[in-house]
């Protein structure tokens, strides 16, 4: 098809040289939209990589993938290390300190991401793991500062100790339904992590699982946790609200201290135990609802929460009160508790005595 195009020359009153000239698709109205390139498959026996400058990336371990290895190119845009069997494994150091490396593609035939499989990988930016994945081993991904988000499948049960502690440009994390516990320093000091999806299963978030991760936004906390260990929390300074489920027993020391815009707790109504020092230092937290469930409330639970004026305490039965739980709040602080229970919390929480009155409840 051709097409005749006349142009006045007055429409031209500047020294151009040349005419831009723009294609037109004739067939459809609509413009076309770039087409999303696939994500590579890996066979059971592969692992697909990129690497910085297309470089060949050696494993720094070769006797960790429960099969051999018989070929390592790279063809075009990706890397394909060829195995003599199924991996079922990428074990010990299989490729820390690889600086090399930015992204790699896990089979579904591998069962494992053992302890320090990639750590320190300075480069390494995308992470898919395989179908199989049950376990992300101990500082598995320790100091990746260049991943940006993670989706864990639903076949992982636990996600170890420091799995991802200083991934430093990690920003979401998506934790697939099958995992039942967040281990201690997972992701601790991911400081630029905003957006954190558990999945349906999970029961324990262990000590400074998400410690320091100070743009932390988003998090929900699903209807099987029981356990939130100490510090779990600690220093997420961003933190707005935080619900949390009826299934949840124990709170641990320094759970959600210094969490600085920290303004709306809500517990459930299944805890039985605030650690010492559990909001300590929440300074926009003003008003607290303690449930009817709280037989302990730690020493400095609430100290230093410095805009907390009113408490609200449901237990008939007045809590086992630790030293200085409520130490440096508002100065106008008050407690409101069951009328039927005023004499018995005056007499046992007696540093409060003079603050603490019926309330509607």
């Amino acid at each position: 098809m051709s097409a005749r195009l006349e142009i006045a020359d007055e429409c031209f009153n500047h020294k151009s040289e040349y005419v831009p000239i723009i294609t037109v698709n004739h067939l459809s109205d609509t413009p076309s939209v770039p087409v999303t390139p696939s994500k590579p498959q890996p066979k059971d026996n592969e692992i697909i990589y990129k690497s910085y400058y297309s470089e060949v990336v050696v494993p720094y371990e070769k006797a960790v993938f429960g099969a051999n290895v018989i070929s390592n190119v790279y063809n075009g845009e990706y890397g394909v290390i060829t195995f003599d069997a199924t991996v079922t494994n990428i074990g010990y150091s299989a490729f820390s300190d690889n600086d090399y490396i930015t992204e790699v593609y896990i089979p579904n035939g591998v069962t494992e991401v053992n302890n320090y499989a990639f750590s320190n990988c300075d480069r390494l930016e995308v992470v898919e793991f395989g179908k199989s994945v049950t376990k992300i081993g101990q500082y598995s991904f320790l100091n990746d500062v260049n991943l940006k988000s993670i989706v864990i499948p639903d076949s992982v049960t636990i996600i170890d100790v420091s799995a991802f502690e200083a991934c430093n440009k990690l920003q979401s994390v998506e934790i697939g339904d099958s995992v039942e516990t967040v281990g201690s320093n997972a992701f601790y000091d991911c400081s630029e992590l905003t957006t954190v999806v558990l999945g349906e299963k999970v029961k324990e978030i262990h000590n400074n699982a998400f410690c320091g991760c100070v743009y932390l936004t988003t998090i929900n906390f699903p209807e099987r946790l029981e356990h939130i260990y100490p510090s779990a929390f600690s220093g997420c300074d961003s933190l707005t609200s935080v619900v949390l489920p009826d299934s949840l027993k124990t709170l641990g020391s320094y759970a959600f201290s210094s969490c600085d815009k920290l303004t709306n707790v809500d517990f459930g109504e299944g805890v039985t135990s605030l650690g010492d020092y559990c909001f300590r230092m929440c300074p926009k937290l003003k008003t607290v609802t303690i449930p009817a469930s709280v037989t302990t409330i730690g020493s400095y639970a609430f100290e230093e929460c410095s805009t907390l004026s009113t408490v609200y305490c449901e237990p008939t039965t007045p809590p086992t009160l630790g030293y200085g739980a409520f130490a440096y709040n508002a100065e106008n602080r008050v407690i409101y508790v069951p009328a039927s229970a005023v004499s018995a919390y005056q007499s046992k929480w007696s540093t409060y005595k003079n603050v603490i009155f019926a309330g509607s409840f």
